[in-house]
């Protein structure tokens, strides 16, 4: 399996780790090359399937509710994109900006305390694209949009274009299909996405222009093309074996 910039680092050193090893923009294997280790890609295989199993419909609930990881953080260090989260259960503390990409992923819910630690008030969950849009962005986009990675839709994670703390909308038009990978370095990466009528495009590290990212694999016929007639070769679903329809039977609109 194969995907652009696959390697484990520090958040923080994302963005000086890729742009050095994505320098030559013209060097197709310094953007699809695989460098991870095999037991990164066992970590990211098996990542991969827990992400598929854990959006399944008739998946095992826990006390009524799918399983999930729940991250807490302030409100201002979402809002600075500094500090640090605390996932329940991990004495760890992870980046601010983890906490960020798994809420973009998961969803958020606001729930305010005072300062004794006594609950005032809990919102909705907030930022979760529906299963209709994800169809719809899965016919758009294809799989990953990173040029070079051939991650299929069924593994991708549905991405805020602008981040939905920035005001970004949880709509087809701001959300495009990244892998986990792709999708945990798109801030501090060397990739640039963006929405033009509709369309994705992707900007690479040190080139200028940008370029359609989407790839589906049926495209839409172009305007005012000829309609095409039956093949003579081949039999119609009403034909008897052997006969042959001929160019002339065929009515257009």
């Amino acid at each position: 399996m194969k995907a652009a910039r696959p390697v484990f680092v520090d958040r923080g050193e994302d963005a000086d780790a890729l742009n050095e090893s994505n320098a030559d923009p013209s060097s197709a294997d310094s953007q699809s090359s695989e460098t991870r280790t095999r037991e990164q890609q066992r970590h990211d295989v098996l990542g991969a399937i827990l992400d598929a199993a854990g959006r399944v419909a008739d998946a095992p609930h826990l006390a009524g509710a799918p399983p999930a990881i729940l991250v807490t953080v302030t409100k201002e260090a979402l809002d600075q994109g500094s500090g640090v989260g605390v996932i329940d259960g991990m004495d760890t503390p992870v980046s601010v900006e983890t906490v960020a990409q798994l809420a973009d992923t998961g969803g958020s819910q606001p729930v305010t305390l005072d300062a004794t630690g006594a609950l005032l008030s809990m919102g909705s969950v907030q930022r979760c694209f529906t299963p209709s849009q994800r169809r719809a962005i899965t016919v758009r986009d294809g799989g990953c949009l990173i040029p070079g990675c051939p991650i299929p839709a069924g593994w991708c994670e549905v991405h805020h274009v602008i981040p939905y703390r920035a005001g970004g909308a949880t709509h087809v038009h701001n959300g495009v299909l990244l892998c986990w990978w792709h999708h945990h370095i798109i801030d501090s990466g060397p990739w640039r996405l963006r929405m033009h009528r509709g369309v994705p495009q992707v900007r690479g590290p040190g080139v200028r222009d940008w370029t359609v990212a989407t790839k589906r694999r049926i495209d839409p016929p172009p305007i005012n093309a000829p309609c095409r007639g039956p093949d003579p070769g081949r039999r119609g679903l009403h034909s008897p074996p052997g006969s042959v329809p001929s160019p002339q039977d065929h009515r257009g609109p």
